[in-house]
């Protein structure tokens, strides 16, 4: 197989590839839909190659004319993935010390270019170091933190390296105990911190940005174990720009295979199609066009 036909298929998938290194080893890349994050992989061998996206769960596997591999290239593959997750978790526990580390030195957050852009105030878990601003990730069982998401005065996001992302989220309006939650008690699930922090202000409920829609279910799957009678809502994005270039609305059909899967409810926000034309997706989006509307 030549190296082009296996750079056309991981392009095709929705990986940002400037090249193939056929090594047999795992390698992380950007996606069309997150170009600004690592979360796609592929390992490429002489015969085929396997690739997918961590924030959606989707993987392909590309092979030559015949569609076989011999039992070596199979070794091969698997051998690099099951390297590949012990380097992952070796670099998940560093990255949670470091992150503990960081927001114990950080500062108390007054303002950001980035909470101001958004039209969102800062909240009492997030800190800020150098006009950076830390998000911390959160395991919801323990309560610790275990990754940062910094995002720069220009938006820029990035988390600390190798650092665990699935099944952690940010908190907001987090309630003192468990026993504060009611049946019918509202918590919101959200895609991204600004989306979150527009939801929280506007409903002065327990929310939680999962940073990705890809996590909304390892997310909300904890979440119904720890209030099982609360009443979950999912404040979702609608990715109509995105699907143009890939064919799947990943934001509107994670939400439902999510609220599915934990008896939740759908919330999103009632974009016209103008506006989802130009480029908007999410809640935060839409309260600050209400925003623009008003002071017109």
């Amino acid at each position: 197989m030549s190296i082009q036909a296996q750079l056309d298929y991981v392009r095709n998938f929705g990986l940002i590839v400037n090249n193939i290194i056929s090594d047999s080893k795992l390698h992380r890349v950007p996606t069309v839909d997150k170009p600004l994050s690592k979360n796609g992989y592929y390992v490429s061998h002489e015969n085929g190659i396997f690739m997918g996206n961590w924030a959606t769960g989707q993987k392909e596997f590309f092979s030559t004319s015949t569609g076989k591999l011999t039992k070596f290239d199979w070794d091969k593959i698997n051998q690099a993935k099951e390297q590949a997750k012990v380097n992952k978790r070796k670099a998940q526990a560093k990255a949670a010390i470091d992150a503990q580390a960081m927001f114990t030195k950080a500062q108390a957050v007054k303002s950001h270019p980035y909470l101001t852009r958004k039209g969102v105030n800062p909240t009492e878990l997030m800190r800020v170091s150098y006009n950076e601003l830390y998000i911390p990730l959160y395991d919801l069982w323990s309560m610790e933190i275990k990754n940062i998401q910094r995002i720069k005065p220009n938006g820029e996001k990035r988390y600390l390296t190798g650092g665990k992302v699935k099944g952690l989220c940010f908190v907001i309006n987090q309630p003192k105990t468990r026993l504060m939650f009611n049946d019918g008690d509202i918590i919101y699930l959200a895609e991204g911190v600004a989306t979150a922090l527009t939801v929280a202000e506007q409903s002065d409920c327990y929310t939680l940005a999962c940073m990705n829609a890809g996590n909304l279910l390892p997310v909300a799957t904890q979440i119904r174990k720890n209030f099982p009678t609360a009443n979950i809502i999912i404040a979702g994005d609608n990715d109509y720009k995105t699907s143009l270039k890939t064919g799947k609305n990943t934001g509107i059909n994670k939400v439902k295979e999510c609220a599915e899967a934990i008896n939740a409810s759908v919330s999103f926000p009632p974009l016209t199609q103008a506006q989802l034309e130009s480029g908007l997706s999410d809640w935060n989006d839409y309260v600050q066009a209400l925003g623009e509307v008003a002071n017109d």
